[in-house]
């Protein structure tokens, strides 16, 4: 399904790791999410749904410039299920596509394709107010390192509530502040049988950390998602489960024959269109490949078709690729 949305964002500070939180252990809050939005630019998020990350969208804003409904304006990538981003667990794939909320600092962003082993946050339902236990995760700058490897999390309470914000500042008095790389960090409960998302960071005075005055505001501001349940679910869609035949064929599909056991089939939007339309078909070990395009009922033709020399320069030589 593709949507569309335009949305101009400024005067908020982004909140750009977690000063005076801790590390987070392996296998620990694995829907926490990094996005990298180009090479030198990264915020956090959350996985919402198999194939939908919530951020912030002044995540993606870029001189002024307004965010709209497509294909990210920069290569966009994004790491879940991993809370050492040097570690070999979760996934890492490509940003197809971003949605911004009408009137909210928030996104939605699809991955290429459905994370099935890491378990999504639940968005709550209840109104945060002040004085709530929350907890604040992020992969942003702490106060003594400039890019954290690892997720960083800390207690945190929530501050006064407003219609689509909220604050939050250390629990207990402890000194803890967004940073720079957290922008869309999640603020969640955790008391219940599985965390509920309660806000993204979407400001902050960065007090405390590295390369930000000392003296400067501790906590954060964040964006309320509680009652943004209904737009993030019709959004972030599920595909149907129901199916029917639309054609069929002994000879395989679009000239490509799948007469071999190790050949693959992926769905992609090899157009930016918002359409899952075409298809990448390719037999792992032989370095045959095609890209085939949709046509009307169930016809497919071939954009792209490689019999033994792989696609970009890569030889998918080997019976392990994918």
């Amino acid at each position: 399904m593709a949507v569309s949305s335009v949305v101009l964002w400024a005067g908020a500070t982004p909140a750009h790791a977690v000063k005076g939180g801790s590390p987070v252990a392996d296998g620990t809050w694995g829907f926490v999410a990094k996005v990298n939005v180009g090479e030198a630019h990264g915020c956090t998020g959350a996985l919402v749904s198999p194939q939908w990350v919530i951020t912030t969208t002044s995540c993606f804003a870029s001189d002024g410039q307004p965010v709209t409904s497509g294909a990210p304006k920069v290569a966009t990538t994004v790491t879940v299920g991993r809370a050492d981003l040097f570690g070999s667990g979760g996934r890492v794939l490509p940003a197809d596509w971003i949605h911004p909320h009408r009137d909210r600092d928030v996104v939605l962003v699809r991955l290429s394709l459905r994370v099935l082993d890491v378990t999504p946050v639940a968005v709550s339902s209840t109104v945060p107010a002040a004085g709530n236990a929350l907890q604040v995760a992020g992969y942003g700058r702490s106060a003594g390192v400039w890019a954290p490897n690892r997720l960083q999390a800390a207690p945190v309470v929530a501050g006064a509530v407003a219609a689509g914000s909220f604050g939050w500042t250390g629990a207990n008095g402890s000194d803890v502040s967004a940073c720079q790389g957290d922008a869309g960090a999640p603020v969640f409960r955790t008391g219940g049988s599985r965390p509920e998302l309660v806000g993204l960071s979407s400001g902050a005075g960065q007090g405390g950390c590295l390369g930000a005055a000392d003296n400067g505001p501790r906590g954060a501001n964040a964006v309320r998602v509680d009652d943004l349940a209904s737009w993030i679910s019709s959004v972030a869609a599920e595909p149907t489960t129901s199916f029917r035949t639309e054609g069929s064929s002994s000879t395989g599909i679009g000239g490509y024959d799948l007469k071999d056991a190790r050949d693959q089939v992926v769905a992609f939007d090899y157009e930016h269109s918002g359409k899952l339309d075409h298809l990448l078909v390719y037999r792992p070990g032989a370095g045959t490949v095609h890209i085939l395009k949709r046509g009307s009922g169930a016809t497919f033709t071939p954009v792209y078709s490689s019999t033994d020399g792989g696609i970009g320069g890569y030889d998918l030589k080997s019976v392990a690729d994918r």
